[in-house]
């Protein structure tokens, strides 16, 4: 969906229904994070859930509540690949170049300083954070942060400059008390999480 052509959602399809949605990016932000970080397990999913849909989550089919919340949480752009397949989008390889924690006051300082929007405060749809983050991405000085995270520095010839970029990669380096995930393996956390959410939900009726 083209945020240019279409007012981003408010509500998702789940069954025959439409049901409205917590559309803040405060709250997807953290399912974000939850997931990176591979804590987003059966008991966080149906949290989450119920946050997102509220009280109109109640007497839902679970697997059409998930399937709807991880449209939402997408962007409505789900990969259909299974984990493991290394074809890779470009919003994946994103995903891994920043932290919604770690970089939290560099992003709330380029939101300010790029479009006048007060992350601190402000409501802003998450379909539209996404899109103006991924925009930072190639328009302000975190790119340059990015650029350093996903620099090849086994291919820079001069020694001086490859040593350069290494310090600065290990500087800005994310999860700095353990190591990062790949996009294979958050894809695999992400499918765990919604096969843990849906024996949850099971457990429970």
């Amino acid at each position: 969906m083209k945020l240019l052509f279409k007012r981003p959602p408010e509500s998702v399809k789940v069954g025959d229904l439409y049901l409205d949605i917590d559309t803040d990016f405060r709250l997807w932000a953290e399912v974000q994070e939850c997931c990176n970080q591979g804590n987003l397990d059966g008991r966080a999913m149906i949290c989450f859930i119920k946050r997102a849909f509220g009280a109109s989550a109640w007497g839902q089919d679970i697997n059409e509540l998930v399937a709807a919340f991880v449209h939402f949480l997408t962007c409505g752009k789900v990969c259909e690949e299974k984990a493991g397949n290394p074809k890779q989008s470009q919003a994946d390889h994103r995903n891994n170049a920043y932290n919604l924690d770690e970089d939290d006051e560099r992003i709330v300082s380029a939101f300010e300083r790029e479009y006048g929007i007060d992350l601190t405060s402000d409501y802003v749809h998450w379909w539209r954070f996404r899109a103006l983050l991924d925009d930072l991405l190639s328009e302000d000085r975190f790119t340059d942060i990015v650029t350093f995270r996903c620099m090849d520095t086994s291919k820079i010839k001069d020694d001086d400059k490859r040593k350069y970029y290494a310090e600065k990669q290990r500087f800005y380096r994310l999860y700095k008390d353990e190591e990062p995930q790949t996009v294979e393996e958050l894809n695999a956390s992400m499918i765990n999480a919604l096969i843990k959410a849906r024996e949850a939900a099971e457990a429970v009726t």
